[in-house]
């Protein structure tokens, strides 16, 4: 009996204790006793520029975002990001924070662009030393590519990032329909004429004439204002590049301005094609192909245009029905 009366007592010490374990245990959890250690995020004093963070201290896993803010003719560089002599990666503008203190600083270095910024729907511009690291939104948000600088290292304009070849709107399309008014018109205002001709010629051509293309279709409503009521039919080219917008989705600011470049413009394109397709391929646009391109410059002869070969760089007279492919270009303006 005695024994009995031991045992039992036994498993009611045993019972007692687990419980109390277990409900310490739960308390300690449910009240976090220890809590998960935060780390701060210290940000230096910086020339021509500062940098804030989301955070100002964070638990090791969190991510941090940063913003930059530029002085007056300079532009973020490089973000920096260190804990105890380390560096962290940072990717676009975030990075996750370590088990640890951290620095952050950046650079600012002078506003200049270059063959390859990537313009975005919101006006910003990704610098072309930071296109890798562009993320699949800003991507997604690209609108055109900047194609050449004047002698003055201004920018010329942006490359639309799709041609006539892009989501079935058909590969070839005529300057101007056969035995049309258009086809059949000389329009003197928009004639551009390079000083040399044939292969190779789109590397040294300097031009006379009407070198930009950007109000080319405004002369070409003023001379035929009936055909071209009805550009799909009778300017197939030009209504391609009038709708370029809303087939690409552009809105706001970016929902016109867009046109077919002249021949010379064509020509800058050509002699930076490789740095420019190299972005197009890495925002997933359409990359020029090396084939005939047409220009909106009509050549001397009233039945033909200038087209550029971005395969050898010839340039060469086409009769307007006659149909290389299209691309889209939009003039640089301040603000973007």
């Amino acid at each position: 009996m005695k024994n009995r009366f031991v045992a039992f007592a036994a498993a009611l010490i045993f019972a007692a204790f687990t419980f109390g374990i277990t409900a310490c245990t739960e308390l300690f959890e449910e009240k976090d006793v220890y809590p998960q250690m935060e780390y701060t995020v210290s940000i230096p004093a910086m020339t021509h520029g500062s940098v804030e963070a989301d955070k100002t201290s964070a638990h090791a896993g969190d991510t941090v975002t940063l913003t930059a803010r530029a002085d007056a003719g300079y532009r973020l560089g490089t973000y920096t990001v260190t804990s105890g002599g380390q560096a962290v990666a940072v990717s676009g503008n975030t990075f996750i924070m370590p088990a640890g203190n951290v620095t952050v600083t950046a650079t600012f270095v002078p506003e200049t662009y270059g063959v390859g910024d990537v313009l975005l729907k919101d006006g910003s511009i990704i610098y072309y030393e930071n296109v890798a690291g562009m993320t699949a939104e800003q991507k997604e948000n690209a609108v055109g590519v900047l194609y050449a600088l004047d002698e003055n290292g201004n920018p010329r304009g942006w490359l639309g990032v799709y041609n006539s070849i892009q989501k079935g709107t058909g590969c070839w399309l005529d300057w101007a329909t056969a035995h049309t008014t258009g086809f059949n018109t000389k329009f003197e205002d928009i004639i551009c004429t390079p000083s040399t001709s044939g292969v190779g010629a789109a590397s040294t051509a300097t031009f006379t004439g009407d070198t930009d293309g950007s109000d080319n279709w405004a002369y070409i409503c003023s001379i035929d204002p009936t055909a071209s009521a009805n550009a799909e039919e009778n300017y197939p080219g030009f209504h391609y590049v009038n709708t370029y917008a809303q087939t690409f989705n552009l809105t706001g600011v970016y929902a016109d301005g867009w046109y077919m470049p002249s021949i010379a413009e064509l020509c800058y394109i050509y002699k930076n094609k490789d740095a420019v397709n190299e972005v197009i391929t890495a925002l997933g646009g359409t990359p020029l192909r090396e084939q005939g391109y047409l220009s909106s410059s009509q050549s001397t002869t009233t039945d033909s245009v200038w087209h550029i070969d971005l395969s050898n760089g010839s340039l060469s007279i086409n009769y307007k029905y006659l149909n290389p492919l299209i691309c889209c270009v939009r003039k640089f303006t301040e603000g973007d």
